[in-house]
């Protein structure tokens, strides 16, 4: 399953349902409407701040955001945006290393290593982590129940 589709129709569903054009949202978090199109048409991959940035906005986990699930029936709250720390964390728990995990999901070490430096990861990105470590992504970037 391509996580920008359902991304892109699960956008397109919390558009609908809160009467939003791309260009109202765009206004609403002071983000360029052509952006917004793009996520709409699945021309582009979201960040994870701009993930965190459409969760909050329509209140809801970023699992349902995503469309990984079907019902945003979870109450959670978020401990610390913080991808690497809770990656971490994650990997420990699983007792992986982050040299296995990059081999096993053949992730580019310059990828990893941009992360390090203040990058950002990608939904796409966070889909194959979430899954390999067999976690959600809420759990993965610091949300708990």
């Amino acid at each position: 399953m391509n996580d920008r589709i359902c991304f892109n129709i699960r956008l397109t569903e919390l558009m609908e349902e809160n009467e939003l054009t791309p260009t109202i949202l765009a206004n609403a978090l002071g983000i360029n409407s052509s952006a917004v199109s793009k996520w709409v048409l699945h021309n582009s991959d979201v960040t994870l701040s701009t993930l965190m940035t459409l969760k909050n906005y329509f209140n809801c986990s970023i699992e349902f955001l995503s469309g990984r699930i079907e019902i945003d029936t979870e109450t959670m709250k978020f401990i610390e945006y913080n991808f690497l720390n809770s990656l971490k964390i994650n990997l420990k728990e699983k007792e992986i290393t982050e040299y296995r995990m990059i081999k096993t999901l053949k992730l580019s070490n310059n990828l990893i290593q941009n992360w390090k430096k203040g990058g950002e990861p990608r939904l796409s990105s966070l889909s194959k982590i979430s899954d390999y470590l067999e976690c959600t992504l809420d759990y993965l970037v610091g949300r708990v129940r």
